[in-house]
């Protein structure tokens, strides 16, 4: 297949086409949405070329990192300049710096990790156990203009890229997780009306499908998600309005449709979930 190289305002499009239910889908009697995965825009999954070789001093990543972000500027780095951006540094030598970079607005739990090689390259990413859904904060989806503008691993990004004081173009994603994995997907739900919402998808066996998230957010009380029937997780106010985490495998088996449901507490407020999946096209 071909991968897609893109600016990040390219990218978040892509999620965007992504969170409008993935190019198929039809409307059923009772007001959901069918989408059958592969049948709409997916966004690539890149492996970087410095990781591609098994002579590179940075293996670590395969064995430490998860989702992630990554740019190659295509020029030397002053790694004294970057290391304002850290919080703290794990791994410093002449060649790269390896660390923690916090996030405006965001407990120490959401700070982000980064990899700055002196060559150019910058990587920034979450660690191999947690989610893929870490990186979405739903805040940012606007459901009226269907935009979201950023994830968590791009402010990272941005923050490091500002440090430095360079300009970036284009920036691609990969899961280290994950190797064989070429592609994902974000579906979002958001309730407009009335206390609940929810749309059907379809997993095709031929499709190999290495990790299925889920992401809420949440402006007023509380908001739960349900996949066909059964509670999954909430995200409430008091705990700073939004939650993610991992679906079980045995959720959304594949050749069937399931009912994915956001149901909020009270009439009233912004709600958005999603799911996002990790997986390879036959």
């Amino acid at each position: 297949m071909k991968s897609r190289r893109m600016k990040l305002g390219g990218l978040l499009f892509a999620i965007l086409a992504c969170s409008l239910l993935g190019g198929y889908f039809s409307m059923t009697n009772n007001g959901e949405s069918n989408t059958r995965l592969g049948a709409g825009e997916t966004l690539s999954l890149v492996k970087p070329v410095f990781a591609q070789s098994s002579s590179s001093n940075i293996t670590f990543l395969e064995e430490e990192a998860g989702m992630s972000v990554w740019v190659n500027i295509d020029a030397t780095l002053n790694l004294t300049k970057a290391k304002s951006a850290y919080k703290y540094i794990e791994e410093e030598t002449s060649e790269y710096i390896i660390g923690a970079v916090s996030l405006p607005g965001y407990p120490e739990t959401e700070d982000v990790h980064c990899f700055i090689q002196k060559d150019g390259w910058i990587v920034v990413y979450y660690l191999r156990h947690e989610p893929t859904s870490k990186i979405i904060d739903l805040k940012y989806y606007n459901s009226t203009t269907g935009q979201l503008t950023t994830t968590k691993l791009q402010i990272g990004l941005e923050k490091v890229v500002n440090a430095l004081g360079i300009s970036m173009t284009e920036a691609q994603y990969y899961n280290f997780q994950y190797p064989s994995a070429d592609e994902w997907m974000i579906i979002i739900e958001s309730i407009e009306t009335g206390t609940e919402d929810s749309f059907r998808i379809m997993i095709p066996s031929e499709f190999t499908v290495y990790e299925k998230s889920w992401s809420l957010y949440t402006t007023a009380y509380g908001v739960h998600l349900f996949v066909d029937g059964e509670l999954i997780g909430g995200a409430h106010t008091a705990d700073g309005g939004w939650a993610y985490g991992v679906l079980s495998q045995h959720f959304l088996s594949p050749d069937a449709f399931h009912t994915i449901t956001v149901r909020r507490s009270y009439g009233f407020g912004t709600q958005h979930a999603a799911i996002i999946l990790i997986y390879k096209e036959p």
